[in-house]
């Protein structure tokens, strides 16, 4: 029995290996889809407020640059008084009168009253006779601060001899009557006759007198301004002065006088940008931007608002460094107005070069200055290495913007790389930006084998360039929190995954 049941049992398990072909076992496997975000960035217009430079009015952004200006110091005011020696004979017991024409130089300025804060008179006593035994000649237009006026004494002494006007006053404080000559009067005591001729008196200026504060007519003077800056701190989007253009651009100075005259404004607002390009604004002569003496209504303080072309092309610039250049101011008197001026005062102001975003775009591209940074798992990376059927660049976009355009996004292992739609190196995708989207607006965009490969890095980086469309027209860009344009971005992968 025990070998038949053997047999049997051989049997059976040749027919199982004969009969039988065992096939290789198969792991369970299946394809699915998953998302893998990359991006979720929203553009605020009112990212661009700094408080300095760009901030919020209205709801709307203003740009705007501004400095501080300031007189040189006028120092001392020259003024020539005699420009030719003079001389008078000294007659014996003659108490004589007489005067000096004052120079010709001078009309430009007519003083009738003066604070002397340096010069000199020169005088020589010559020909004297033994006899004589006083000479003198007072100046009544000079005065020292006793209120004794200038006197010039012999003394016996011959030769050039100075006096230092330093200190004297010139005129009578707050006269309106301008002096046009030197008066003088003359005395002279020797034992000689009356009348006979006992010496000569010589007098010159060897330049001019130069004063702290004058008070007179003045038609023509020349207020030199310290060259004044104002670096604009602004990190504007690349291209942002190719893609708008400005239409609504103020220049505002006000300008504070502490003179009683008149004046113009004379000089420059230069402006430059980071990328070299430059332009001028040549403030205009005009009595419209008269800037008023401080003894009218106003105290002196006027407000001058510049607009226009020329305006608009400066701020067009997106300047980073503003400056007025070759600036002076000139009294403008053509009444020919009693007034003073003082050198312990200065005028000064402020200069503000402004506009708010009412502008009109044109089809250039803008970009943002900084770029994003995409961080891909180890998970993903192998994922899209080795199991990948497709994939699809999904973005969402929300533009609140009053204006459409197109949006391009640029990706690149580098993160400092530029865009350029040239670079093989560059992942370069578009889509169509619709104005004032409310919904999100979807865009799928299909990746081919190579292009897939640019997310196979730990790292990505992207920025985005934006062509609006051209308005032909002005368009008011406001900055509240629902002006953004908002993007989305995700890989969407079928994957074919295995069980291992």
């Amino acid at each position: 029995m025990k070998a038949k049941y053997l047999i049997f049992s051989l049997l059976i398990l040749c027919l199982m290996f004969c009969g039988c072909e065992i096939k290789n076992f198969n792991l369970p496997s299946w394809n699915v889809n998953l998302k893998v975000p990359l991006i979720n960035e929203h553009y605020y217009v009112s990212d661009l407020v700094d408080s300095v430079n760009f901030f919020m009015e209205n709801d709307s952004i203003i740009v705007q640059a501004s400095g501080d200006f300031e007189a040189n110091p006028l120092n001392n005011i020259p003024v020539v008084l005699l420009d030719e020696p003079e001389d008078a004979t000294l007659l014996s017991g003659i108490e004589a009168t007489g005067s000096f024409s004052l120079s010709q130089a001078q009309d430009s300025i007519r003083l009738s009253y003066g604070v002397i804060s340096q010069g000199e008179i020169d005088f020589n006593f010559s020909g004297m006779s033994p006899e004589v035994i006083s000479a003198s000649l007072v100046f009544q237009e000079f005065r020292d601060n006793t209120g004794a006026p200038l006197t010039i004494s012999y003394n016996n002494l011959t030769g050039w001899r100075s006096v230092n006007l330093e200190g004297y006053y010139f005129g009578q404080e707050g006269s309106d009557n301008v002096i046009n000559q030197l008066d003088y009067d003359l005395h002279v005591t020797s034992s000689l006759p009356i009348g006979t001729p006992v010496g000569n008196l010589e007098i010159r200026m060897g330049g001019p007198v130069y004063f702290s504060l004058i008070r007179g007519i003045v038609t023509s003077y020349k207020i030199l301004m310290n060259n004044s800056l104002a670096n604009v701190d602004v990190e504007y989007p690349e291209g942002v002065s190719d893609a708008i253009q400005i239409k609504s651009a103020k220049i505002t100075i006000d300008v504070h006088n502490p003179y009683s005259f008149a004046c113009l404004m004379n000089g420059q607002i230069y402006g430059r940008n980071d990328d070299g390009e430059e332009a001028v604004y040549n403030i205009p002569q005009s009595e419209a931007y008269l800037i008023h003496p401080v003894n009218d209504a106003s105290g002196g303080f006027t407000r001058l608002i510049f607009e226009g072309t020329e305006v608009n092309n400066l701020v067009q610039i997106m300047p980073t460094h503003v400056e007025l250049r070759e600036a002076f101011f000139s009294v403008y008197n053509p009444n020919h107005q009693i007034g003073e001026m003082n050198i312990h005062e200065l005028l000064n102001g402020t200069y503000i070069v402004r506009t708010p975003l009412v502008l009109e775009f044109t089809d250039k591209e803008i970009m943002p200055a900084d770029s994003t940074e995409i961080e891909i798992s180890d998970d993903n990376i192998d994922l899209i290495e080795e199991n990948i059927n497709d994939v699809h660049l999904m973005m969402s976009i929300v533009n609140r913007l009053p204006i459409g355009g197109q949006i391009t996004l640029f990706f690149s292992t580098d993160p400092n790389f530029r865009p350029d739609v040239n670079d093989p190196s560059q992942l370069v995708k578009s889509a169509h930006l619709s104005a004032l989207t409310y919904q999100e607006q979807e865009i799928d965009l299909n990746l081919d084998k190579n292009e897939i490969k640019m997310f196979t890095h730990p790292y990505v980086y992207m920025r985005l360039k934006i062509k609006f469309d051209n308005t032909n027209g002005p368009v008011s860009i406001t900055a509240t929190p629902e002006d953004y344009i908002g993007i989305r971005c995700m890989l969407q992968v079928n994957a074919h995954i295995e069980e291992s």
